[in-house]
């Protein structure tokens, strides 16, 4: 039964995953290359990032305080709406509300559903089951750099229809081991005391009894808000400005995606040898040397090299958070806690990628990745101060 669960957590990254690989890999190029603008898509996005947090809002609320839906059966709800979002992508042909709607659908739904997913490692342990998250993550990586090779060889032949087939027949995929999944586990269940203090709880006391957990998270926040603005909404046009093609873009995605495989399975070993603040440490310095690359890049070579520090930035900060996470707030608490970083982190990368679309049709690639570099040093610095203070609370 162990190992079936297992299997099930590492299949659902990995399908999941390529579904990510199309809406924030590429999703895009499959905007621009229909007419829209870079401000458009920046605008389409910002709108899908407020709506994504305010989904988180009423999920997590939803999750912790019933007993009648766990995470896997909202889970597949959502998936079974984004499915329609995906079909009408792939329809349409040109510019239109209805395109634009399914855009911030889509991009909204996958943002809501990130915690979610985050939260089912969570549901594994507390039921039992001996779950190791970094390595279903780097299953999740695996197939996010297999997709963006793929879809950055198919969008050569086929444009924004590669992607878009290939998304919805993994997004079927998942709604079927979805489904699978939930059965295991059934209705969600948990004692009296456990609903008497979800009840009694809510978002102002959870962020007045945790200032220091709120503070990372605008830090978190704020560093994977520059990496989705360089790496995957306009890695793009930074890309082509430098002389790339959509080839070179899925080929970057694609080695960011494999270089993250290691850490993420390595990294409940290096955990045990290394305190969380001194990992935290090096993936700021990480973050902020990996920007400043991107902001001096003259040509496409700097930004391949630049994809070995993945695996001390996003494959680093992600599993890490979530160890902060589980060490931080208590177990009633966690559906809560994934939510409101996830709403934080939508709140800020809504800002970003309004003025990142903006930034660039104004004043270029160069100053879109001086904005990011800038908000990397700011934001990695709260995120060290924010967790060395939760160490002495």
């Amino acid at each position: 039964m162990e190992k079936k669960l297992n299997l099930d957590h590492i299949m659902l990254q990995a399908v999941y995953y390529v579904t990510i690989a199309a809406v924030l890999g590429f999703g895009t190029f499959t905007m621009l290359s229909r007419g829209y603008t870079s401000f458009q898509v920046g605008l389409l996005i910002a709108v899908a990032n407020l709506l994504s947090m305010l989904m988180n809002f009423g999920i997590s609320s939803l999750l912790d305080r019933s007993g009648r839906i766990n995470v896997f059966q909202m889970s597949l709800l959502l998936s079974v709406v984004l499915l329609a979002g995906y079909l009408i992508n792939h329809l349409s042909e040109e510019p239109s509300i209805l395109l634009s709607m399914a855009y911030v659908m889509d991009f909204a739904l996958i943002a809501a559903m990130t915690p979610l997913f985050d939260q089912m490692s969570t549901t594994f342990i507390k039921n039992g089951f001996n779950i190791n998250f970094g390595t279903a993550r780097a299953f999740g990586s695996l197939s996010y750099a297999i997709s963006c090779l793929i879809f950055g060889n198919l969008t050569e032949k086929y444009s924004y229809r590669g992607v878009t087939t290939v998304s919805i027949g993994f997004q079927i995929i998942l709604i079927l081991i979805l489904y699978l999944t939930a059965r295991h586990f059934g209705k969600t269940s948990g004692s009296s005391d456990d609903v008497s203090s979800q009840e009694k709880a809510d978002y102002l006391s959870f962020v007045t009894s945790h200032p220091s957990y709120v503070l990372a998270c605008f830090g978190y926040a704020g560093l994977m808000g520059s990496f989705a603005l360089l790496m995957e909404n306009f890695l793009l046009p930074i890309v082509t400005a430098v002389g790339g093609s959509t080839v070179d873009t899925g080929n970057i995605q694609a080695l960011k995606g494999f270089v993250e495989i290691p850490v993420m399975f390595g990294f409940v070993w290096l955990e045990r040898k290394m305190k969380l603040n001194d990992i935290f440490l090096v993936t700021v310095i990480s973050f902020i040397i990996k920007n400043l690359i991107m902001t001096m890049t003259r040509s496409v070579a700097p930004i391949y090299y630049s994809q070995i520090l993945q695996c001390t930035t996003f494959a680093l900060i992600v599993p890490a958070f979530i160890s902060y996470v589980n060490k931080t707030v208590r177990k009633n608490e966690i559906a809560r806690a994934f939510a409101l970083q996830a709403m934080v982190s939508t709140a800020v990368q809504m800002l970003m990628n309004a003025l990142g679309g903006h930034i660039i049709d104004s004043l270029g690639i160069r100053a879109l990745c001086i904005m990011a570099t800038a908000v990397s040093v700011i934001c990695g610095i709260l995120l060290m101060v924010s967790v060395n203070r939760s160490e002495t609370e």
